[in-house]
């Protein structure tokens, strides 16, 4: 910059015109830096926003460089895997409500599955008593936990499990999750001693101390 008419005035605005081109020209490599490092890591946040209900997995966007190699994803880790959750997002749960995309995963695929909480508003409370139902199942009844198909929240009448090799609606209702999957492990081999799962309509274990069959309707009958 040239000012024919203070020459001292001139080098000050030459200086000054220095300065701020090389604060710009810094500050355009920090903005660019940034969307690079953006563009290179996609941050995700899947399951439920309540505290203690949330899992972050980065996952690098770019398959390497020829300095570094290929970035391997970073996933959480799940010490006690116990269930898969099914919703927007299929997740993988361990009993402490961390959770990581089935994708992602290491294991989960022979989990049961707990479904019907996405849209419930208290949807926090119910996957918690539903894992903590689980994990007491897995551990004093795991021959009923392994053949649990899935445990699916329905709005009306509540907690609703099905079994692996069978399509039997077994109603356990709002309440008391953990004793009704008790009662249940106890109960289904004697039923099936009497009974052929597959000639009943479903099983009703939502009153308190009782057990109820239904056959399905037959006209005529």
């Amino acid at each position: 910059m040239r000012l024919a008419g203070n020459p001292e005035l001139a080098a000050e605005l030459d200086r000054w015109g220095r300065r701020v081109f090389l604060a710009s020209f810094g500050l355009l490599v920090s903005l660019q830096s940034f969307f690079w490092l953006n563009e290179r890591y996609g941050w995700v946040q899947p399951g439920f926003p309540e505290s203690g209900i949330s899992a972050v997995a980065a996952e690098s966007r770019v398959p390497g460089d020829s300095t570094r190699g290929p970035v391997a994803p970073e996933i959480p880790k799940l010490r006690d895997p116990l269930a898969i959750l099914a919703g927007k997002e299929v997740m993988v749960v361990d009993r402490k409500a961390r959770l990581v995309p089935l994708s992602l995963a290491r294991e989960g695929t022979d989990l049961p599955v707990i479904t019907g909480l996405e849209d419930e508003p208290n949807r926090a409370e119910l996957l918690r008593n539903a894992l903590d139902a689980l994990n007491e199942l897995r551990r004093r009844h795991y021959a009923l936990y392994a053949r649990l198909s899935e445990l699916h929240y329905d709005a009306g009448g509540g907690w609703v499990a099905y079994l692996t090799d069978n399509a039997l609606p077994i109603l356990l209702g709002r309440q008391e999750l953990e004793e009704r999957l008790r009662t249940l492990a106890l109960a289904l081999p004697e039923l099936e001693k009497m009974e052929s799962l597959d000639s009943l309509a479903l099983v009703d274990l939502r009153f308190a101390g009782q057990i109820v069959v239904r056959s399905p309707y037959r006209r005529g009958v």
